[in-house]
C-alpha cells in the first residue's frame, strides 16, 4: 500500500476534495451504510504539493477497519427474496404434441421470502428478478424435440436451447433457460415448463442435480 492515499485534489482552479473536513463527510456517509466507526480508525490530513491540494489518509494510520459483527442486516439490505427447488428424484412425463407443460417441483432447497408455492414463484415485492431453470430429458421419441421455457402468468416468455433426438440409441438431453424479468409484486407468477413435439411421451429426469429452478430478487426498479 502507498504511504498516502489521495482521495481528492485541486488543480488549475478545478476544485475537488480540498480539506480533511471534506473527506470526513465521505467517511461519515460510509459509516451510515456500514455502522462502523471508520473515522476512529484513520487519521486525516490536508496537503499542498506544488499546486495540487487535497485530503489524504495519513501514512500508517490505516488499521484493521472492518464491518462490525451484525453491521449488515436484512433490514439494511432491503428485500431479500430467493428460491431453489427440485423434484426430489421423481421423474415427470411430458405429454406428446406441440404444447408446453409446467414442471413439478416438490422440494425446496430454500425459499427466502416465502414466495414459492404450488410449483410457482410469486414474488411479493415489485421489481426485477433473475430466474434460471434446467431440465434433463432421459427419454425422447426419435425425431422429437424438448425445450425448457420460463412462463409468466401462464405464457412462455423465454425458451432455452432446442434438443432433438435423431438417434434411437441416445438418451439424455438437457436444456437451460434464463430470464431477467419484471414482476408487479402481487399477481405475477413464474413457472419452469417443458415443450415437447414428440409423437409419444417424453420423460424429464427428476435427479436433483439435473432438473431444477432457481431465482432471486435483483432490484426494485421498474421498467
Amino acid at each position: 500500500m502507498a504511504d498516502n492515499l489521495v482521495v481528492g485534489h485541486e488543480f488549475d482552479g478545478e476544485t475537488g476534495l480540498k480539506t480533511g473536513e471534506d473527506l470526513e463527510d465521505m467517511v461519515a456517509l460510509a459509516e451510515l451504510a456500514s455502522a462502523t466507526p471508520l473515522l476512529d480508525q484513520v487519521t486525516l490530513e490536508d496537503f499542498d504539493n506544488g499546486g495540487t491540494r487535497g485530503a489524504r489518509v495519513k501514512a500508517g494510520s490505516i488499521g484493521t477497519a472492518h464491518l462490525a459483527p451484525g453491521a449488515v442486516t436484512p433490514a439494511k439490505l432491503g428485500s431479500v427474496i430467493a428460491f431453489s427447488v427440485h423434484n426430489n428424484d421423481v421423474d415427470q412425463d411430458i405429454a406428446e404434441g406441440d404444447l408446453y407443460q409446467p414442471l413439478d417441483f416438490s422440494t425446496e432447497d430454500f425459499d427466502v421470502g416465502g414466495c414459492w408455492a404450488s410449483d410457482k414463484f410469486t414474488p411479493d415485492v415489485e421489481g426485477i428478478y433473475l430466474l434460471h431453470g434446467r431440465l434433463l430429458v432421459v427419454s425422447v421419441p426419435v425425431g422429437g424435440e424438448v425445450i425448457a421455457g420460463i412462463a409468466k402468468n401462464g405464457v412462455v416468455i423465454k425458451w432455452g436451447a432446442t434438443y432433438r433426438n435423431m438417434d434411437p440409441g441416445v438418451e439424455g438431453f438437457g436444456s437451460d433457460v434464463t430470464v431477467l424479468m419484471y414482476a408487479n409484486g402481487t399477481t405475477d407468477y413464474f413457472e419452469l415448463c417443458a415443450w415437447s413435439s414428440g409423437a409419444s411421451t417424453s420423460v424429464v429426469d427428476g435427479d436433483t442435480k439435473r432438473t431444477w429452478f432457481i431465482g432471486h430478487f435483483v432490484t426494485p426498479h421498474t421498467p
